[in-house]
């Protein structure tokens, strides 16, 4: 695959639904922070193609693309459009389109649910192996009226490159941000306070909202003009995250987490994210 133009919103498009509404989600984005958008339609290879015997044709590519463009130029008419035809499987040419671009935008459409994992889903590989930011698109209905950012906490490294991407969008656009830390039980002493009195119970949410304030002091004094508020909840994080993201325009999240707050993984909160959320979802990688 030849590499799109660095720094782009690279956008897969294929004329279907999903597609349609990341092409457009993308099309905003590239207007809003003045990049170019590099729309891309993947067609896979007949078997015989791909071991090499026969010549490559792209029937409907070119026509693809052709209304991918005039689309955009109806959503943002002074973006700068390249488009590109790649025979490749489709994951696969959007992780090395990964390499140069500022985000990769693709939609939430296809999924296959296989025991607990989606590996039928495009979105699903993309956003585990990509190496920039992956936006799944999957509800832009009445985007424009939705006022928050939401971004999911649990004190890992790729959890502070989410609250980064989060407060610095929340800025830029002008929108308060919601932060959430969804929380279990983990040790003895928390099990041992949570059937105890009122006060300890107290207590043990407090500690765990501290930590949640903890993570935010960096970004909060960092970006004053952001407006916070802060979810601590005892509950799944993917429950909190996914209830917040009603009245979201996006929801962001780290691609791991680390077992001090639990629940932030990839495989759970990532996946139920990407399965349920009301709005786009950003996966942040290192």
């Amino acid at each position: 695959m030849t590499r799109p133009p660095h720094n782009a919103v690279v956008v897969g498009f294929d004329g279907s639904t999903g597609s349609t509404d990341a092409l457009d989600w993308g099309a905003r984005e590239a207007d809003r922070r003045g990049l170019r958008l590099h729309v891309v339609h993947v067609w896979q290879p007949p078997p015989m193609l791909s071991a090499g015997f026969g010549t490559p044709t792209m029937p409907d590519s070119e026509a693809i693309l052709v209304d991918a463009a005039m689309r955009v130029g109806n959503v943002a008419p002074q973006l700068t459009v390249s488009t590109q035809a790649v025979p490749a499987p489709v994951a696969g040419a959007f992780i090395e389109a990964s390499f140069d671009a500022a985000t990769i935008v693709i939609g939430a459409h296809g999924y296959r649910r296989v025991g607990i994992r989606d590996y039928g889903s495009t979105a699903w590989q993309v956003a585990i192996h990509a190496y920039c930011p992956v936006v799944v698109v999957r509800d832009i209905a009445d985007d424009d009226r939705r006022s928050s950012i939401v971004v999911g906490v649990d004190g890992s490294a790729e959890s502070a490159l989410a609250l980064d991407y989060a407060f610095e969008r929340a800025a830029f656009f002008d929108v308060h941000l919601v932060a959430v830390h969804g929380w279990q039980l983990e040790r003895l002493d928390e099990f041992t306070a949570a059937v105890g009195g009122a006060a300890d119970r107290d207590r043990l949410e407090e500690a765990r909202a501290a930590e949640l304030t903890d993570c935010l002091r960096p970004l909060v004094a960092r970006y004053p003009c952001v407006n916070v508020r802060r979810v601590s909840a005892r509950e799944q994080a993917a429950t909190a995250i996914i209830r917040e993201s009603r009245s979201a325009q996006l929801v962001v999240v780290g691609s791991r987490g680390r077992g001090g707050f639990r629940g932030m993984l990839l495989d759970s909160v990532g996946m139920e994210l990407l399965r349920r959320a009301t709005c786009p979802v950003a996966i942040v990688r290192p």
